[in-house]
């Protein structure tokens, strides 16, 4: 279950100014991602759980369709060897 965006986005706004980057190791459903976009900060982040990154493409298309069209964000899986 994602915690909470406006929690997300408090501690993005606490520890990064706009324009960082924010790196998310463990994405799972993309909140931090969600938080930094939101707050105009860019993200990089990981998943390796396909179940996440399916519901990170769905959670990215719903909660950032009102941001800005210079805002890019990209979800990929990665096919490297573990």
């Amino acid at each position: 279950m994602p915690y909470p965006i406006e929690l997300a986005e408090r501690l993005v706004r606490m520890f990064s100014f706009v324009g960082d980057t924010v790196l998310d190791p463990f994405m799972g459903a993309e909140t931090t991602t969600v938080a930094a976009a939101r707050t105009g900060r860019n993200s990089f982040g990981f998943e390796i759980d396909e179940h996440y990154l399916d519901m990170a493409h769905k959670r990215i298309a719903n909660d950032t369709s009102s941001l800005s069209s210079t805002t890019t964000i990209d979800v990929r899986k990665d096919n490297a060897a573990a």
